[in-house]
């Protein structure tokens, strides 16, 4: 039989389209819509009009549970498709902090994992937010990071169509330039030229008055009570350089990774005293401080008790890694040692006075020896007093024994000024003199001068080690 069909055969019937299907006429309807009495034909131009009265959801029983868990324990949901679903929608309730995690894969199989994204939920804060799904299949789990076992739990999974919003029902805005709010009329109108987009700073740096960063940027000490050996606490630390523990009466280990499913390897600690001593067991009774190297930090309990910790947006005050050493070999050019040290601070004196005085009074006309030092000393003061009308030479000699023969390392004048005293500058720590510290004094300045002085009265004083 063919195509279309007649009515009233034989008397001019009209003809009317249709599909012959097996003997069969189906009749071809050509849409229109419009109002009693109009009548619209459907067209790209005048489309058919529609209305969605409301979102499909598909509710996933495979991660959706309100089984309750155990400190540490996780809920692990089964991989499934959402290939034909545009968003997931996430509520979760719980008397117990919660890490959150939605993995997406390529495969069915889950060999091919995409990131993981991950949320810290804490207790009693409950989670409700939806996005975009990315991945081709997916899967939910929950782990209890708390320490008891919960009451309230209960986690929600669906997919569908609605868009993405958090648990305030405020929906995303990625702002990567002004040019991105084009069309957009009151952002547009705003963030245009020079107007800038005011945003404000998440745990921004503190700084007192004149600039200088306050540590005291911590938030809300964090207390952790540990009932059981090997119970484990996961801290994120983004957004922060450095964690201080203090350790009551708990002891632990401490470790760290940037993947909460991956390996977790030792983070060293400094003790607070600030020695440098680096370890990773954390002792009950003691503080500690670590920068964070990783994303994750875990503090597993060796012993059950309390702790508690601060996350800081300073760095670590001290050198990570262990003290460092410098060996001094040369100070300016010639080799340190004990002839030749290095002077830091002055030299500490005795109680009972570690110097030895000298004193000498010449009134005899012969050339006078004086012997202070019978081996390697130092000289630390000199004066010289003349109360005679003639000149004198004090010739300092580096020498086991006074001689008037042996040369002089030194010379100095002793006016014929009756009653002056002559005070002779010494260099900072003494004057060292290796053989021994002797002197002479005549009435000549020749180094060895062995003549005679004339009506002396002269006081030679002296100190040495």
């Amino acid at each position: 039989m063919a195509d279309n069909y007649v009515t009233s055969v034989g008397t001019g019937g009209s003809t009317f389209a249709s599909d012959d299907i097996s003997s069969v006429q189906y009749p071809r309807v050509k849409t229109s819509w419009g109002v009693d009495g109009v009548a619209v034909d459907t067209s790209a131009t005048n489309p058919l009009p529609t209305s969605i009265n409301a979102s499909i959801f598909r509710f996933s029983t495979n991660n959706t549970s309100v089984a309750q868990l155990a400190a540490g324990a996780t809920f692990t949901g089964t991989i499934e498709t959402a290939l034909d679903q545009p968003s997931i929608s996430i509520l979760l309730v719980s008397d117990q902090p919660m890490l959150l995690t939605i993995k997406q894969y390529i495969d069915l199989a889950g060999t091919s994992a995409v990131q993981d994204i991950v949320y810290l939920i804490p207790a009693r804060e409950g989670f409700s937010r939806s996005f975009p799904l990315n991945g081709n299949y997916v899967n939910v789990s929950a782990r209890n990071t708390g320490l008891a076992t919960t009451t309230t739990f209960s986690l929600n999974t669906a997919y569908g169509s609605l868009p993405s919003a958090d648990r305030q029902g405020n929906a995303p805005v990625v702002v990567s330039g002004s040019a991105e709010f084009n069309g957009t009329s009151i952002l547009e109108s705003c963030i245009t030229g020079d107007l800038a987009l005011s945003t404000q700073t998440i745990n921004p740096e503190r700084r007192d008055s004149s600039g200088a960063r306050i540590p005291s940027d911590s938030p809300s000490v964090i207390r952790l009570l540990a009932t059981t050996v090997g119970q484990q606490f996961l801290i994120d630390t983004q957004g922060y350089q450095s964690i201080g523990f203090t350790m009551g009466t708990m002891s632990g280990n401490f470790s760290g990774s940037n993947d909460t499913a991956g390996t977790f390897t030792g983070i060293n600690c400094t003790v607070v005293a600030f020695n440098n001593v680096l370890v990773n067991g954390l002792t009950a009774g003691s503080s500690y401080l670590a920068p964070c190297l990783t994303r994750f930090v875990k503090l597993t309990v060796t012993t059950a008790g309390w702790a508690s910790y601060t996350l800081r947006q300073i760095p670590v005050p001290i050198l990570y890694g262990g003290t460092s050493f410098t060996n001094i070999g040369q100070y300016l050019g010639v080799t340190a040692a004990s002839t030749n040290p290095i002077h830091t601070t002055p030299l500490a004196l005795a109680a009972t006075n570690n110097q030895t005085l000298h004193s000498n009074i010449i009134t005899a006309t012969a050339a006078a020896v004086g012997q202070l030092k019978a081996s390697a000393g130092r000289l630390t003061m000199l004066n010289m007093q003349n109360n005679s009308a003639n000149i004198a030479f004090l010739h300092l000699q580096n020498n086991a024994a006074a001689t008037t023969a042996t040369v002089a390392v030194q010379t100095y004048v002793i006016p014929p000024s009756i009653g002056a005293t002559v005070d002779v500058s010494l260099p900072d720590g003494g004057l060292f003199l290796s053989a021994g510290i002797a002197y002479t004094v005549s009435s000549l300045i020749t180094s060895g001068d062995a003549t005679a002085l004339t009506a002396p009265s002269l006081v030679i004083n002296a100190s040495f080690i």
